[in-house]
């Protein structure tokens, strides 16, 4: 009778190649980490500027319609101008999460724009003091993280304060701007 051949793997050969694919997942793993987190953080940068972009539109727009003036300094929070057409994030019904504002402040016949920003998970335009300081988007830099916060550290104040510019508005009003806003039911001086 012949005899058959089995060959095969011994069980410490299968409990290396085990071994050895555990490894490569766990390195693979923390080196993706921090890659997915600074893309996180890049789309939501990259929203903001998108952001500025429909203010200026909006800027224009309520210019030609009498509600902002020529020299006027603006705010518009997020969720009017997702509700006014303008940008298609940040609108009540959508749910999206999304919050934030940008400030376009005429100053020496030139316009700068600021954005404030949060998702939920990651804010910016800063925190606490910081808060006022917005980020200029033509200087926006996903590798600063002196603008970048965890959600955790937004309270109810900031989170307003994110939505009007980083101000506290007054009965939906800021002194010396013109404050577009939802809660405000258009633009308001």
């Amino acid at each position: 009778m012949k005899k058959l051949n089995k060959k095969g793997f011994t069980l410490v050969e299968l409990l290396a190649v085990i071994v050895i694919l555990a490894v490569v997942m766990l390195i693979a793993v923390t080196a993706v980490g921090p890659l997915m987190t600074k893309a996180r953080k890049s789309a939501l940068g990259t929203e903001g500027v998108g952001m500025v972009n429909a203010a200026k539109t909006a800027y224009q727009t309520e210019q030609l319609s009498g509600k902002v003036g020529p020299t006027d300094s603006a705010c518009f929070d997020l969720e009017w101008l997702c509700n006014s057409n303008y940008f298609e994030k940040g609108c009540t019904s959508g749910g999206d999460g999304y919050y934030g504002s940008v400030l376009a402040t005429y100053s020496s016949g030139k316009l700068t724009y600021k954005f404030w920003l949060s998702n939920g998970s990651y804010t910016f335009g800063g925190v606490g003091t910081g808060l006022t300081n917005g980020i200029d988007p033509a200087k926006f830099d996903v590798e600063d993280t002196t603008n970048t916060v965890t959600d955790g550290t937004i309270t109810a104040a900031n989170k307003t304060k994110i939505k009007a510019c980083g101000k506290t508005p007054s009965s939906n009003k800021i002194s010396g701007w013109t404050y577009c806003s939802k809660a405000g039911n258009g633009c308001l001086k």
